[in-house]
């Protein structure tokens, strides 16, 4: 699974997909690495949300629905992208790409084979597109619009992530495509709103939430 997620996404595999700092800062930096800044807000937003009692609920009775029943059904595509609004403070790409990872080994296999087969052909197209068009775009590979791209790792094409999220979350389609081939609003939200879109956003979120509640677990027992 993890040589598809390479071809699909890039092999990005540590924290260097955290965004960089600018130039001014980055000259200041001298005892810190350059992604510690973004670590360790991270760190906060995860501590931050882990003491909140309502939100280890509503985070955990999620992950019960989804990882209990069918991948698709039980919650909508909107709880998925705001659960996973609210992760993207909290979470690194290679995280996300260990949610998706896992996401896809729990879809039935017909459904793990639709999603693969669906990001190779976009792939390709876009890739195509982007060529005779002069233009180069991670989310032009992604036809959930940028999300995925962005949450593991690949960018936006200039669009940040919580902008993107934010936009799903309204039923836009914020995420750069390619002029002439980009799949119509009606389209994208069919996507996202199928059992398919459903069950893969679905999934991330559920996987991530799941990952994050082990690692606190792991915090009181070592703590």
């Amino acid at each position: 699974m993890d040589r598809i997620l390479k071809d699909l996404f890039g092999d990005d595999t540590a924290e260097a997909a955290a965004p960089a700092q600018p130039p001014a800062a980055a000259a200041g930096a001298t005892a810190a690495k350059p992604d510690d800044a973004e670590r360790q807000a991270r760190h906060e937003a995860r501590q931050r949300r882990k003491h909140d009692a309502g939100t280890h609920h509503r985070r955990k009775e999620f992950v019960d629905r989804y990882t209990t029943g069918s991948p698709s059904e039980g919650f909508s595509s909107d709880e998925a992208i705001a659960h996973l609004r609210e992760m993207r403070e909290e979470m690194t790409p290679a995280e996300f790409r260990r949610a998706l990872e896992q996401t896809l080994d729990h879809l039935p296999p017909e459904q793990r084979d639709e999603f693969i087969a669906m990001m190779r052909q976009h792939k390709t197209e876009r890739r195509a597109a982007a060529g005779r068009e002069g233009v180069a775009s991670a989310a032009a590979a992604d036809p959930f619009g940028g999300v995925l791209t962005g949450l593991v790792g690949g960018g936006t094409g200039g669009v940040g992530m919580g902008d993107v999220l934010d936009d799903l979350a309204k039923g836009g389609t914020r995420a750069p495509g390619t002029p002439g081939q980009a799949p119509t609003e009606a389209d994208f939200q069919a996507l996202i709103n199928s059992p398919l879109g459903r069950a893969v956003l679905g999934g991330m979120a559920a996987y991530g939430l799941q990952d994050m509640e082990a690692d606190d677990e792991g915090d009181k027992v070592t703590g």
